[in-house]
């Protein structure tokens, strides 16, 4: 049997990714810590409860991951929760979690990152770029003013009818 529910996450990386091929398909898997913090009575802050998930991802992502994310980063995951359920050798009935990451990016309220805009490719080293030009120099023309867009906003008219979706006929008194 297996659910799946969409989830957002922030939290700390647990463990480095460990990156593998199957089949012809990258994946990914690294342990998620997301703390659940309280203020104490001083003003500092503690943690009351972690919960650890289990994140996979695949193809692109999963290289990206594997290059970039390591043990301890702050990181957001947009994914699917998904359970699992097997039976041991014993006989005994468990479930297992995981998050299947659709999207996973820093936490910039706790990490600092530089973003690469080189575009994407599939293989990095044969990847072709362009140089990068210096802008054109030449004479400066004059920028033309910026229009007030202020000006041109008018007032939302006072009573304006609204649609009636209720099955009560309209109030003519209003």
């Amino acid at each position: 049997m297996t659910n799946s529910f969409p989830v957002a996450l922030t939290g700390r990386v647990g463990t480095d990714p460990n990156f593998t091929i199957a089949a012809d398909t990258e994946r990914v898997t690294f342990r998620l810590a997301v703390d659940t913090r309280r203020p104490t009575d001083t003003g500092a802050w503690e943690t009351v409860d972690t919960v650890w998930h289990d994140v996979v991802a695949f193809s692109h992502m999963a290289e990206q991951i594997n290059r970039q994310v390591r043990k301890g980063d702050a990181v957001l995951v947009l994914g699917d929760l998904r359970f699992h359920t097997y039976e041991t050798r014993e006989g005994q009935r468990r479930t297992r979690s995981e998050v299947v990451a659709r999207a996973v990016g820093p936490d910039l309220r706790l990490e600092t990152v530089a973003v690469d805009r080189q575009g994407r490719t599939r293989n990095p080293t044969t990847a072709i770029t362009a140089p990068v030009q210096a802008p054109r120099q030449g004479p400066m023309l004059p920028t033309p003013p910026i229009p007030d867009r202020r000006a041109s906003v008018r007032p939302a008219a006072s009573a304006v009818p609204i649609a009636n979706h209720s099955n009560t006929p309209p109030n003519p008194s209003i």
